[in-house]
């Protein structure tokens, strides 16, 4: 084995995070705050490695998709959500988090790229 996997989506299912664009302030602190349970699992990870590899063998830690969903991202709705500078901040602890770690976090995957859920950018279809 070269690597363990973590998939973590900031869902708002222990906290309430609001809306893609409507939420307060304590539920956007309650996002950035959820960034200590992504950390927990890397710590996690990282203790059941040590525990169970062979010391001669590093085993990374993969992060293969990380990033924010909130509750307007739906399948009727192609899992679209508006981002915002709060869904910009989050990347950047992440990124920042993934950084602290590095000697043990191999990769880093963000989830999607174009129009779903935390994407990089939005586009539209040209309507006619």
């Amino acid at each position: 084995m070269d690597s363990l996997s973590i998939h973590y989506y900031f869902n708002g299912r222990r906290n309430p995070f609001g809306g893609d664009i409507n939420f307060a302030d304590d539920e956007y602190l309650n996002l950035l705050y959820d960034v200590q349970n992504l950390e927990h699992q890397i710590q996690q990870a990282i203790h059941i490695i040590d525990y169970y590899s062979e010391k001669t063998k590093s085993i990374g830690i993969i992060v293969d998709e990380w990033g924010t969903w909130h509750p307007q991202a739906t399948v009727e709705s192609g899992l679209y959500q508006q981002n915002t500078l709060r869904d910009a901040v989050l990347a950047a602890v992440v990124l920042n988090l993934f950084n602290r770690y590095s000697s043990r976090i191999h990769h880093g995957q963000h989830a999607q790229t174009v129009n779903v859920l935390q994407s990089l950018c939005l586009t539209r279809a040209r309507r006619q």
